[in-house]
Order: C-alpha cells, then structure tokens, then sequence
C-alpha cells in the first residue's frame, strides 16, 4: 500500500501524486481504489467512490496543478491549457456539506464533486498574489516538490521538515563530524 504525501493544501497534496515522464515512478494513483482511499485519507470526501474515467480525471487536473504551480515557481506563467483544465473542473458541482452529530459531512459525496473541490483550492491559490508568493520548491537536491509554505515567516526551505529537512540536517551533521 503506498503511503500519500499531505503538504497542507489540498490541490498541491493532488498534485504531488505522481505524474508524466521522470514524476511517473511517483505513481499513486494507479486505480478507482487509490483515489477513493486519497480521497478518504486527505478527509475530502471519505466513501466516494470513483471509476476509472474519475481517475483519468485527477490525473489531467494534478497534470494542470502541478504545471501552473511550476511555472510560478519558477517566474513564468501558468498555461492556458493549464488554467483550462483547472477552470473546467472548479465549474463541476462541489461537495455539498451539512451537519451530522455537530459534525460537518458531506451528502452524496463523488470523486467529480472533490475534484471540483480541489480545482476550486488551486484557484484561490494560483488567483491570489500574497498565496502565490508563497509557493516553494523544496530545498533538498534530492526532491522536486513543490509545497505551499504556511509558515508565520514564511521561509521554510523543505516540502517536510520530517523528511527533507530532517534528511538535509542529518547531512550537514554528517558532514561537520567527517574525520
């Protein structure tokens, strides 16, 4: 069972599930089963069930995701194929919440209305400068991804301080204590 990576903003979290070319062996979602279980374990619509064309589906919106926050990060702009795959999927019909027990649930939920969801995130993402501004690809030579940086300052250097960061200190330790 391959284990998700959750950054903490849903359309990069989407994003970060693998891909085309060299992100290929990063591969997640493999089948209908893997995007329900993604979609039960970011807590986005837990019990949906998705098909194979759904699955098609997320790909080409990460595929759009991935591309249009790239080309911020690296000073360009996004696309327009991009920004029209995202624009496609923000019109579906999103996620309809209600309350159960003084808990929020969704009614009915299906993987179309999530990725309408996620399509919507990376809209407030990629539409607002000061969001924009704090897109960031990872500080570690040995990773590509791209995160969101949530922190106060603003300044965090790795997708993971768990894993990258906890890699690169382990590193620099490594190389300071070399005979």
């Amino acid at each position: 069972m391959t284990a998700f990576r959750f950054l903490g903003r849903l359309c990069l979290d989407l994003a970060v599930t693998g891909g085309d070319g060299p992100y290929a062996r990063f591969e997640t979602l493999h089948g209908a089963h893997d995007l329900e279980r993604w979609l039960a374990e970011c807590e986005l619509a837990a019990g949906a069930a998705a098909t194979a064309a759904e699955v098609a589906a997320a790909k080409r919106l990460r595929r759009g995701i991935w591309n249009a926050a790239e080309a911020l990060v690296e000073g360009a702009s996004p696309a327009a194929a991009d920004l029209e795959a995202i624009n496609e999927f923000a019109a579906g019909p999103p996620l309809v919440p209600y309350l159960a027990g003084g808990a929020r649930v969704w009614r009915d939920p299906s993987a179309a209305q999530a990725l309408s969801d996620v399509a919507r995130d990376a809209i407030a993402l990629l539409a607002d400068p000061d969001q924009r501004a704090r897109l960031r690809r990872c500080a570690s030579p040995d990773c590509e991804l791209i995160f969101y940086d949530s922190s106060r300052p603003g300044r965090r250097r790795w997708c993971s301080t768990e894993r990258c960061g906890d890699r690169m200190r382990a590193r620099a330790y490594r190389a300071r204590h070399r005979p």
